[in-house]
């Protein structure tokens, strides 16, 4: 595999995309004229930035990042700013699946359904309609999962971003509610809300108006939805290190390069039969050849968005005796060729 690029990297414990540190660097060296290097180097971040917009990282190392940024920029709105920074291509896949969708309701719940990709701790979010508004909430069950004040200052100001892109208008909450001591100043949030702002709460919830959230998006398209969904869901699914086809997966992802992805080879690597391999495999609802083909195609298409390689190394990279070949497969998958994708991305 080329250097640089590792498109599935797996942690155990709880952990966010990886990008959010980059945007917190490039958000002290913008607005504070820090250098992040330092700051990378001591907590272990590569200070070249993720190698694909799927890596993780430790939600500690985030948030021990969170503190330090913090204690240089000395600025309680250093999370808006880099809330401000954001980009959708910020939330991985999931920003494609939030502007192809129906409505800002129909967004916003595929975002709380797919929210572990974004940060895999643990939190209670909740999604209602309360008369003529809506109510998204969280709170945090375990304290520990509580990922800072900066940090849900982000998530105020990107959900409010996404929802201004998507609708291609303006567009304000009626209200939010934090759980920040009752004598926190608000007025970092000024021209962000329209309407109350209530400090001392037991969760953090951002009111916005039915009317807005209702109205169909113009950029809905269903078939993207769903082939959106379901790279969210194997991107989540391949998070579990306890599954097998979680393993098959990782493997397949250091064999492809050399060509030789064979059912009993894979098998071995792992201590098993190619039988019990598919049998646990079909346990756990799928087969070798289904994990095989999910695997090329999620790298193509992460390949592709990547653009640093040419359509010949990505062949090479995918296990594909010639460029052909590759395309004849790529077109299968996903109906267009590799470079029709990569002018429609």
């Amino acid at each position: 595999m080329f250097p640089g690029f590792n498109p599935i990297v797996m942690l155990s414990e709880a952990s966010s995309l990886a990008t959010m540190a980059y945007l917190i660097g490039d958000t002290l060296r913008a607005e504070y004229d820090v250098d992040p290097i330092p700051l990378y180097e001591e907590l272990g971040i590569d200070p070249d930035g993720p190698a694909s917009s799927g890596e993780r990282i430790s939600n500690k190392v985030l948030n021990a990042l969170w503190d330090k940024a913090a204690e240089v920029s000395n600025d309680p709105a250093l999370g808006i700013k880099v809330g401000n920074a954001m980009r959708p291509a910020n939330y991985f896949v999931i920003a494609h699946a939030w502007f192809a969708s129906s409505t800002l309701v129909d967004a916003i719940e595929r975002l709380i359904r797919y929210e572990a990709i974004i940060d895999s701790g643990i939190t209670d979010i909740g999604f209602r309609k309360i008369g003529d508004q809506y109510e998204v909430s969280e709170a945090y069950p375990n304290p520990a999962d509580y990922p800072g004040k900066l940090s849900v200052d982000v998530s105020i100001v990107s959900i409010i971003m996404l929802c201004e892109a998507a609708l291609h208008e303006p567009m304000r909450p009626t209200k939010l509610e934090l759980m920040v001591p009752k004598d926190s100043p608000t007025d970092i949030y000024e021209g962000l809300i329209n309407g109350p702002i209530v400090v001392g709460c037991e969760r953090n919830a951002l009111y916005f108006s039915a009317d807005d959230l209702e109205k169909p998006l113009p950029g809905s398209i269903p078939d993207v939805v769903e082939a959106t969904s379901r790279i969210a869901e194997r991107y989540i699914a391949s998070q579990d290190e306890s599954k097998v086809a979680h393993q098959v997966r990782e493997l397949l992802v250091q064999m492809l390069p050399s060509g030789s992805v064979a059912q009993d080879g894979v098998a071995g690597c792992l201590y098993r039969s190619a039988s019990t391999l598919q049998r646990q495999l079909s346990a756990e609802g799928t087969s070798y050849r289904d994990i095989l083909e999910s695997t090329r195609r999620d790298l193509a298409e992460a390949y592709l968005q990547d653009e640093n390689h040419s359509h010949s190394q990505i062949a090479f990279l995918l296990g594909f005796s010639d460029q052909s070949n590759f395309a004849r497969a790529f077109k299968r998958w996903t109906g267009v060729s590799p470079g029709q994708y990569q002018k429609a991305g």
